[in-house]
């Protein structure tokens, strides 16, 4: 997925949130390797994954999307954006189903975080990024955005997921 985050659909949004998680998913074993190689494929590739294939693997989150939104239907970048950089860290901070018996470290893992690109850090043909959110600082995987110093990005489990 290359496009620029302010031209995505609904399902890349969507997909670029809550694709970490679906490292959580395959290790717990509520998805198969084929299922996670399917996601990582849209993830990378210009294959769009389908939105009957997102709700099922991440049937938990639109869920939660659908509550947070009041609304059935969730396929609207706005509504996603919203959800994942305000109401995600809500569910987590409330305990909201798995979440309650998380460690706090985990939890923190799971939220998202909006911050500014301090450095770039290219490690082994890799681009990383180190972004101060509040009074954090995030060392964060970036395959997906490329940020450059002085971006604004979002970051879900350690990995850039977009750039404002």
């Amino acid at each position: 997925m290359s496009k620029d985050s302010l031209e995505m659909i609904a399902e890349e949004c969507f997909l670029r949130y809550a694709f970490p998680c679906a490292y959580v998913l395959l290790d717990r074993g509520d998805i198969t390797q084929g299922e996670f190689e399917s996601l990582r494929e849209g993830l990378y590739s210009s294959r769009k994954v389908s939105r009957v294939e997102l709700e099922k693997v991440f049937y938990l989150a639109v869920d939660r999307i659908q509550r947070y939104s009041g609304k059935e239907d969730i396929w609207d970048v706005s509504v996603i954006r919203d959800y994942f950089r305000v109401g995600h860290n809500i569910d987590i901070d409330n305990g909201d189903g798995n979440y309650a018996h998380y460690k706090q470290g985990f939890r923190d893992l799971c939220k998202v975080y909006r911050g500014a690109v301090v450095k770039e850090i290219a490690l082994k043909g890799r681009h990383f990024v180190e972004v101060i959110s509040g009074n954090k600082r995030i060392k964060a995987f970036d395959d997906l955005v490329k940020a450059k110093v002085g971006n604004v990005v979002y970051v879900h489990h350690n990995r850039v997921v977009e750039r404002e």
